[in-house]
């Protein structure tokens, strides 16, 4: 323990140098009882420390190296980045999978000759996953669906089935999350009809599930993060999707189906349209709508209006939980 009583001449200057955050409370008060010589001294090593510390801060400045075509990047549009557990960056692009190693680029696209899993599912990629094993899930505009094995650089693909005629197009997907029982899931859109369903791969079984719950998209859905507003997953595992004219739906995990937990409607639980769903530290769901927030007790199964208080919001659009 440091005692101001010990401190002398230039025993301030390395004090205020190793703690400059304790200087001002610690320290200052006592400048009255030590002779004015000292504390002068004190004084203008601190002005002369805050000036030096205020001017290392306005030099400081972010670099940045830009790397596009010419530089070996097939596509210099980059919908996704990802960092994998080796430490190499992939980047899901318009014209392929590419892997960099901070000096050279690696691009996979699909091989129609390739029958041994070195090429993914397609051409152009929407997102990318990593998943907690170190693998890593992409998908993409108009193909499907793939997992890489990054060490082996392997792929197996999830290609979409053949379309039915008059049936709706859900050609582009959407990666979210991996959930605590290794499921994947995405969202895939018809972009005619801005129509969404919910997809899940569960390598349990090794297939594929589609899940409707009456989704059109409103906003921007080349953006990864329009699609982690509407599902999240509580902390027992709970899998939830909002809908924003009809709900919040739970999947089921005993019907493997997701069902209308909470309702939309002026005499239903959700007053307002939902804008976005995130589940906080203390396992609450916080709705946001175009009439303002609301809080519900997954547990308990009761809605916290005491949570807010008096509401002076309209319309919400997002919601965020800092540190």
């Amino acid at each position: 323990m440091l005692e101001i009583e010990e401190l002398q001449g230039f025993s301030y200057l390395r004090f205020i140098l190793k703690c400059p955050n304790k200087f001002t409370s610690l320290i200052a008060p006592t400048l009255r009882n030590l002779p004015v010589t000292y504390r002068v001294f004190c004084l203008l090593i601190g002005l002369l420390f805050l000036w030096m510390n205020s001017l290392h801060t306005q030099n400081q400045r972010i670099s940045f190296e830009n790397l596009g075509m010419k530089e070996g990047l097939p596509s210099v549009n980059v919908f996704d980045i990802i960092q994998d557990q080796q430490g190499y960056i992939w980047l899901s692009t318009l014209n392929g999978l590419v892997k960099y190693d901070g000096y050279t680029f690696k691009t996979f696209r699909k091989d129609a000759k390739d029958s041994v899993g070195l090429s993914p599912v397609g051409r152009s990629f929407t997102t990318s996953l990593l998943a907690k094993d170190g693998t890593i899930w992409v998908s993409t505009l108009t193909s499907g669906f793939s997992h890489l094995d990054p060490y082996t650089e392997r792929f197996i693909n999830f290609p979409n089935p053949p379309k039915e005629e008059g049936e709706a197009e859900f050609a582009r997907t959407y990666l979210v999350k991996e959930d605590a029982k290794g499921r994947i899931w995405m969202f895939e859109i018809d972009v005619p009809t801005r129509r969404a369903r919910v997809k899940n791969y569960d390598p349990e079984t090794d297939s594929v599930s589609i899940f409707e719950v009456g989704h059109a998209f409103t906003g921007r859905i080349t953006i990864k993060s329009t699609f982690q507003r509407f599902l999240v997953e509580d902390q027992d595992g709970g899998i939830w999707v909002h809908d924003p004219e009809n709900g919040v739906f739970k999947y089921d995990d005993e019907k493997q189906e997701f069902l209308l937990a909470l309702a939309v409607g002026e005499e239903a639980a959700i007053k307002g349209n939902t804008q976005q769903i995130i589940v906080d530290r203390d396992n609450l769901l916080w709705i946001a709508t175009d009439q303002g927030v609301q809080v519900y007790d997954i547990e308990n199964q009761r809605w916290i209006q005491d949570k807010l208080g008096e509401q002076e919001l309209s319309f919400v659009h997002s919601l965020y939980q800092d540190q």
